[in-house]
């Protein structure tokens, strides 16, 4: 077996706790489809049972490597795993032949309108001590600086609903749009303390990465792409995606987690680039 197994002491992404047991199971063997699972929400390894027996092998058109992100708006760990997604596909020279798109998932689905603490919330989730709560955030804190992101986390920072958010960011992928705000979004939330919820907010953000403001509060206002959306997320769970962030390359490999660098330049040289 030619990977190599990698361990990072502590947890690299965001699950819903009743859906753990079910993750972890699922990360260890192959699915039906015959798809690959990299890693997992706990750990960062490569965890291939058969490998040489199992592997996919790439058939999409060597200029095009489809990356589909399933991902919240309020999940630190998803603008990490996406800044070390892009400093592997350029080290690696293969950031033009990327086409990423980004697939809702709802950490919070019943967060009512004015949300919740975050530090409250993540006590109450996870049945952790404050001591531990404050471990996480300054290891989430440590990552997001190694790649150039700055988390501006707050003794009254809150955690909200993301479902409209969900929906403006199907409407920007139709325009060409998606990544832009789905990173101006993460901006918001996670830099500027701001409300992914809030009507006017996502308003704004659409606005500035040269989205129609007036279409969009038309999108908000009046629940457009509500089925697609829950349709998506309902395709995430029958892939056995039950945390984020998780990627899926060309509809073939699933890799669970903010992987560092160095381990993603390793999946897309076996598999892509070899």
């Amino acid at each position: 077996m030619f990977f190599e197994f990698y361990r990072v002491l502590k947890g690299i992404g965001i699950s819903r706790p009743r859906q753990i047991t079910l993750r972890l199971r699922t990360q260890y063997s192959m699915t039906a489809s015959g798809w690959t699972y990299i890693g997992d929400s706990q750990c960062s390894r490569y965890h291939l049972k058969d490998q040489a027996a199992h592997r996919v092998s790439c058939t999409l058109p060597e200029d095009q490597i489809h990356i589909e992100i399933a991902s919240d708006v309020s999940c630190p760990w998803c603008i990490i795993g996406y800044r070390e997604l892009m400093a592997a596909l350029r080290e690696l020279e293969l950031e033009q032949r990327a086409e990423i798109s980004w697939r809702p998932f709802e950490l919070n689905p019943a967060m009512p309108p004015e949300g919740q603490n975050i530090r409250e919330h993540i006590r109450y989730k996870y049945g952790i001590t404050e001591a531990q709560s404050e471990a996480n955030r300054a290891h989430i804190i440590e990552r997001g600086a190694a790649v150039g992101f700055e988390f501006n986390y707050q003794a009254d920072s809150r955690i909200f609903n993301t479902f409209d958010a969900h929906r403006l960011l199907h409407w920007a992928g139709d325009k060409g749009k998606q990544t832009p705000l789905k990173l101006a979004l993460f901006t918001l939330y996670f830099q500027q303390g701001g409300n992914p919820s809030d009507s006017g907010q996502l308003v704004d953000c659409a606005g500035q990465v040269g989205l129609d403001p007036e279409e969009a509060s038309k999108v908000i206002s009046t629940g457009q792409f509500e089925q697609e959306v829950r349709e998506e997320q309902e395709q995430l769970y029958q892939w056995g995606i039950h945390a984020v962030p998780a990627f899926v390359i060309n509809r073939q490999h699933l890799i669970s987690g903010a992987q560092p660098q160095a381990v993603l330049v390793d999946f897309f040289k076996h598999q892509l680039v070899a």
